[in-house]
């Protein structure tokens, strides 16, 4: 008598007439729902955290990168000169955010489930010095470059942080109560003493 066949390794499963099917493999789409789709919450979740505002600037960044790459007249010692200057000064505030946020940095305006609200380091001067110093680096660049299009795309990408910063602070100010006698403390947004 011949043995029973033997049982198929933990791969197989049982397919829908009788026929065996392979389970997929763990992989990028591992924890997604049928079919490889997003589940429904982690849409909404990527809606509200303000995920939208996130995918907006990509373009804007790789605009920038593709004309600094590609473009630049070169506008002489004095543009030159200012043009380092801004991207100095852009530097120095992305430092000071990324310094005074440390583990609550995130791309996203909602701020991390269990952050504090940051009033310390450049947060002292304005309340959004990463999106400002991002904004003064771009035109630095494009200005010591002497890159028309980029300066265009820095003054998009300030209007983008200029729409998103009001989106922001909404869920700032619900999220914590000391957020308006900060906002009324630190009177400027991007840049410090101007705007």
């Amino acid at each position: 008598m011949q043995s029973p066949l033997p049982r198929p390794p933990d791969s197989l499963i049982s397919g829908h007439h009788g026929g065996r099917t392979r389970r997929p493999p763990p992989g990028p789409t591992a924890g997604l729902g049928s079919a490889g789709r997003i589940p429904s919450r982690s849409v909404k979740d990527f809606v509200a955290r303000g995920g939208w505002w996130v995918v907006a600037q990509v373009p804007l960044f790789g605009g920038l990168v593709a004309f600094w790459l590609l473009w630049g007249d070169g506008w002489g010692v004095a543009a030159l000169a200012a043009g380092a200057a801004l991207a100095g000064l852009g530097t120095a505030l992305v430092a000071g955010g990324l310094a005074a946020l440390g583990s609550q940095l995130t791309p996203y305006p909602a701020p991390v489930r269990e952050g504090a609200l940051v009033e310390r380091g450049a947060y002292r001067l304005v309340r959004h010095p990463i999106y400002g110093g991002v904004v003064l680096g771009a035109a630095g660049v494009s200005l010591a470059d002497g890159n028309w299009p980029g300066l265009v795309l820095a003054g998009a990408l300030g209007g983008l942080f200029w729409a998103k910063l009001w989106f922001e602070e909404g869920l700032l100010a619900t999220r914590f109560a000391a957020y308006a006698a900060y906002r009324a403390r630190v009177r400027r947004r991007l840049i410090p003493w101007v705007l």
